[in-house]
C-alpha cells in the first residue's frame, strides 16, 4: 500500500526498571534503526512513577510511556516508509519485552473535501 504514513504500535511489559538516561539512549538509536531525521533531542519526563519519552522528527515523532507498573506502548510514525519488522525487534529486545501486542496502521490519503478526488 502506498500510504503517505505508518504508524507501528506496540505495547507490551517491560523486564526493566529504566531511567532518564536508558530512555534518552533508547530513542536516539530507534530513530537509528528506522534512518530518520531527528529535530533536536529526545524529551524524556518522570510521569508519576514512570517515564513519558518521545523525540520529534522531520518524518513526523517516536514516543514511549512507561507506567509504574512497567506496562509500556511505543508508538513510531512516519511519512517516510521504514522497516516496523526491524523497528519491532529492536523495540522488544532493547526494552526487554514481554507478552507483546502489536500492530501497524498504513495511514490512507485523507479525501479532500470540496475538491477533486
Amino acid at each position: 500500500m502506498n500510504a503517505p504514513g505508518t504508524h507501528l504500535l506496540v505495547d507490551g511489559v517491560t523486564a526493566l526498571l529504566v531511567d532518564e538516561e536508558y530512555l534518552y539512549q533508547f530513542l536516539t538509536d530507534l530513530v537509528s534503526v528506522v534512518h530518520m531525521t531527528p529535530i533536536g533531542e529526545p524529551k524524556v519526563v518522570p510521569v508519576g512513577s514512570g517515564w513519558v519519552g518521545f523525540i520529534l522528527l522531520a518524518e513526523s515523532h517516536c514516543a514511549v510511556h512507561i507506567h509504574r507498573n512497567l506496562e509500556t506502548h511505543v508508538d513510531c510514525f512516519s511519512c517516510k516508509p521504514y522497516s516496523t519488522e526491524e523497528a519491532l525487534a529492536f523495540i522488544i529486545d532493547r526494552l526487554k519485552l514481554h507478552n507483546v501486542m502489536h500492530q501497524t496502521i498504513e495511514r490512507p490519503m485523507p479525501a479532500v473535501i470540496g475538491g477533486e478526488s
